[in-house]
């Protein structure tokens, strides 16, 4: 763990969770936005959602709820075979362009 500046707040210093190293400690939780359409994919809405958080400098960006299966689940979105990877790999690279953030899935069995 890295050691609080003096007088400071560990708030802004960087963070190390096994590999992967905060920049900051600010983390936007996992929060179903019902965003995607009922084929589950990755859409400008969420795009513009996430992409905004990133270049606030959110230092960690959990995506909301990402079905691993393959049936519908309403208006979530889908991380259950390739044809999601696209969209899914095009948002995380515009979150990484937009910030210095991590980005992470946060996916359900239901």
């Amino acid at each position: 763990m890295t050691p609080a500046p003096t007088g400071g707040s560990l708030l802004f210093t960087p963070l190390a969770i096994r590999s992967m190293t905060l920049p900051n400690r600010l983390v936007l939780p996992a929060m179903v936005t019902r965003l995607s359409g009922e084929d589950g994919v990755v859409n400008d809405d969420i795009r513009a959602r996430y992409v905004r958080f990133a270049k606030g400098g959110v230092g960690l960006i959990v995506i909301e709820a990402m079905a691993v299966h393959s049936a519908k689940s309403g208006p979530l979105l889908r991380i259950s075979s390739d044809e999601f990877s696209p969209g899914l790999t095009d948002l995380a690279q515009r979150c990484h362009d937009a910030g210095p953030g991590k980005v992470v899935p946060q996916i359900i069995i239901s």
